[in-house]
């Protein structure tokens, strides 16, 4: 498998895991609970029913009505979707958010309240490690102005149209970004995710996020969002429902103060770095941890940064100035720049990716220059045979054109045709063999008819003549 298709398919499954998300959302209700008509609800939108024939035994309503209202109880048919502001209320009424302490309840509804908040991700499990696919780390300071333009129902407890985002900020992730912007998706989605999320006072120190491990204390929830929406510039705006417990010192800031004070939001999502504007684009929200209502921009994490802390970054390394690597280790890059790890990753992979390829090709390239060497001693072998098979039958058809007794064609002589390099010269061969053979029988015939030249001793010789030595070859 191709890299790019291990891509297509970790994309695909991350869209495949949020069109999941918002159809299990689509099946809860994020509607206000105090729109609600809780007289109406029959018995099956209670957690908690001691007893099915008494209405007053029946506590912690969690779903909304469904159907045609009964004439004869004055209730609806059926129980409908699940409310989820209902469920954030129980999470928040169970774990002692008037009392400081948590609920006592029976076993059995206890763990019914559990499953359906760990289903919906509300309470405490909202404060669960995001997964993988949930993006990158997120965290935007509103400073200006988040309560300003509201409308504070005291007796509802209740701050209408608060200020939880806009669709611009100075703050990045980027390092060459010039901001952020966040693209209509995600503001969408952070509009929806708001339903419900806990509002907190103030930034976590480090030691107490240390010391929790991770999860907030109860202590500091101010209240939950509602009535999530986008308004007509652009800025995300919700419902503050706030603790009665809070009013006294709350409220005066709201009245006195709105412009002072801000929301900083903790997300993660899917970003990129628009080169044509060079900003942080944010594509999409996937999960919002919490939002935190601030006097200054928190400064325990390297992602709260200002534009005028980043310019005055620019102008000291225009400078000439150094970063400091010397102390740096993997750990601190993986904290502060994920983003970079993750890019460094995906670079190493396929870099070896590539390498194993050109590696691959090497050895096939190596294996085919074999091939063909052998291929090619083959090929010569067979040309070869070819040729000779090509000479010897030129060779016998010469002996027969000339006429010569083959049993005056020794296997010698034979030899001697094969080594000549011309045609020419195998037929000057054959021609002068011929003319031996009749030279000698003419020297035979002569012989019976001049004995007395055979006879004569001027005319013997011991050396055999050219006839015997051609017979001989």
């Amino acid at each position: 498998m191709t890299i790019e298709q291990v891509q297509e398919n970790a994309k695909f499954v991350e869209e495949l895991e949020a069109e999941v998300f918002r159809i299990l959302e689509a099946e809860a209700s994020n509607r206000p609970w105090s729109a609600v008509d809780k007289s109406k609800l029959p018995a099956a939108c209670f957690l908690w029913i001691e007893d099915p024939k008494k209405k007053s035994t029946w506590h912690l309503p969690y779903k909304e009505g469904a159907g045609s209202i009964n004439p004869a109880t004055g209730m609806y048919a059926t129980a409908g979707q699940v409310n989820l502001n209902a469920l954030r209320a129980i999470a928040q009424a169970v774990g002692g958010s008037r009392t400081g302490k948590p609920m006592s309840v029976p076993g059995p509804v206890k763990t019914k309240i559990n499953r359906l908040l760990k289903q919906y991700k509300i309470g405490k499990f909202a404060e669960q490690k995001p997964e993988k696919n949930m993006g990158r780390e997120i965290i935007e300071s509103m400073m200006d102005g988040g309560l300003t333009d509201v409308r504070i129902d005291k007796e509802a407890h209740k701050v209408h149209g608060v200020a939880i985002l806009r669709s611009t900020s100075p703050n990045r992730t980027f390092r060459d970004a010039k901001g952020r912007k966040y693209l209509p998706k995600a503001l969408e989605s952070v509009a929806r995710l708001v339903n419900g999320a806990k509002v907190y006072i103030d930034h976590p120190t480090d030691n107490e996020m240390k010391e929790r491990r991770g999860v907030r204390s109860m202590r500091d929830v101010l209240g939950f969002l509602e009535n999530g929406r986008v308004d007509d510039k652009g800025t995300v705006r919700g419902d503050l429902e706030y603790l009665s417990s809070h009013a006294e010192w709350f409220e005066p800031i709201v009245e006195q103060m709105a412009d002072k004070v801000g929301n900083s939001i903790h997300a993660y999502g899917e970003t990129h770095l628009d080169k044509s504007d060079m900003m942080e684009a944010v594509e999409d929200i996937r999960m919002l941890a919490s939002v935190d209502l601030v006097t200054e921009p928190g400064s325990t994490s390297n992602l709260y940064e200002a534009q005028e802390e980043i310019e005055e970054e620019e102008e000291e390394i225009e400078e000439g100035d150094q970063m400091e690597y010397t102390n740096l280790n993997l750990k601190d890059l993986r904290e502060q720049r994920p983003d970079l790890v993750k890019e460094l990753a995906e670079q190493v992979k396929g870099e070896l990716e590539e390498a194993k390829t050109i590696e691959n090709l090497n050895t096939e390239v190596t294996q085919l220059k074999e091939d063909k060497k052998k291929l090619e001693e083959e090929v010569d072998k067979y040309k070869l045979k070819e040729q000779v098979a090509d000479k010897e039958q030129r060779i016998l058809s010469f002996i027969e054109e000339s006429k010569l007794d083959k049993k005056f064609v020794s296997e010698i002589f034979m030899q001697s045709l094969r080594s000549a390099k011309e045609d020419e010269e195998i037929k000057k061969m054959l021609e002068d063999r011929k003319k031996i053979v009749e030279a000698g029988s003419k020297g035979v015939r002569g012989m019976g008819d001049d004995k007395k030249v055979l006879e004569s001793d001027e005319t013997k010789s011991t050396e055999p003549g050219e006839y015997e030595k051609a017979m001989r070859s």
